[in-house]
């Protein structure tokens, strides 16, 4: 399969205005019956915070279909809710202060080394690429 920016990382949130993608993930599940897509393996590992079925750092491990995942270092999805606390994709941020921009080193940092270790645990056949770019679902660009 192609997985095109699923990719998300189990980090706080540098803005005040978003609580991060964990609570939002939390009620996805309990609003949507989101459950019905979680696998019996990952609800076993994670009986507790089945949340974390949803996000890509958590669940990418326990994939056992071939794949090729697309994960942008700095994921412009994330880092405008994270950051910024944007409700959207920031096509075009506002210029980070130093602490943002530290924020977003961190982020790009921890993205290449939670890569690093999923490149462990795939399957023959997958394979990953992941820009040092702002982008995200790079498909669905023209």
């Amino acid at each position: 399969g192609f997985l095109d920016s699923p990719y998300y990382l189990d980090v706080p949130s540098f803005s005040p205005k978003f609580a991060g993608f964990q609570p939002q993930h939390s009620q996805v599940l309990m609003n949507f019956n989101a459950s019905s897509v979680v696998s019996d393996r990952c609800r076993r590992r994670f009986s507790e915070e089945q949340w974390k079925c949803l996000f890509g750092q958590h669940r990418m491990p326990l994939l056992r279909t071939p794949h090729l995942m697309v994960a942008a270092q700095y994921d412009s999805w994330q880092l405008s809710h994270l950051v910024h606390g944007y409700d959207g994709l920031e096509e075009k941020p506002k210029p980070y202060t130093a602490a943002e921009q530290r924020y977003a080193e961190e982020f790009a940092a921890k993205t290449r080394l939670e890569l690093t270790r999923l490149k462990t645990l795939q399957l023959p056949g997958s394979s990953l690429y992941s820009s040092a770019c702002y982008e995200h679902h790079i498909s669905e660009k023209r």
